[in-house]
């Protein structure tokens, strides 16, 4: 599959898991911005990840899915 980076305009990257595992995708971000330029990158992690990935000069939005509130 051939895909035109210039046909990417949003990505969302979902790390719901362990902490350690989010951390090891924080390189992705900056990846995936080199890769697409321009697009608009959100993060979607549980609230327990959440002051690891905020902040990231690569991510756009940080989505929280809180299933408990």
């Amino acid at each position: 599959m051939n895909i035109n980076s210039n046909n990417i305009k949003r990505i969302l990257i979902t790390r719901l898991d362990r902490i350690g595992d989010v951390i090891l995708s924080t390189p992705v971000f900056e990846a995936a911005k080199k890769k697409f330029p321009g697009c608009y990158l959100a993060c979607l992690v549980q609230p327990h990840a959440e002051e690891i990935v905020r902040g990231n000069p690569y991510i756009d939005e940080v989505i929280l899915d809180d299933k408990k509130g």
